[in-house]
């Protein structure tokens, strides 16, 4: 953990370039910029459905298909999962029962 209490790879830099490994693999294309939106370089929401299946392996971070579809770039997936992997990593309150 960093000093976020975030896991290292949610540090900005480091998840952009791993998030953007995932793209390349699952739509095989090489160069990917933050900016870049998934669907216009070739994505379908098949392949959206693996990316993000990845993305939980790989990362822990939970990102539903339908919300995918509302942040399609890079960079808004970035900040989306790491803030997943924030809600994620805080302590569950305990419960009290009277």
């Amino acid at each position: 953990m960093n000093g976020t209490d975030l896991p290292e790879d949610f540090d900005t830099a480091t998840a952009v370039t791993r998030i953007g490994r995932i793209w390349s693999q699952v739509l095989g294309v090489e160069h990917i910029e933050g900016s870049d939106n998934f669907f216009d370089l070739g994505g379908s929401s098949i392949d959206a459905v693996v990316m993000l299946r990845i993305l939980h392996a790989e990362m822990s971070a939970t990102v539903e298909l339908a919300d995918f579809f509302d942040l399609p770039t890079l960079q808004d997936l970035v900040g989306f999962a790491r803030k997943s992997v924030e809600e994620q990593s805080q302590p569950v309150a305990e419960s009290h029962r009277p």
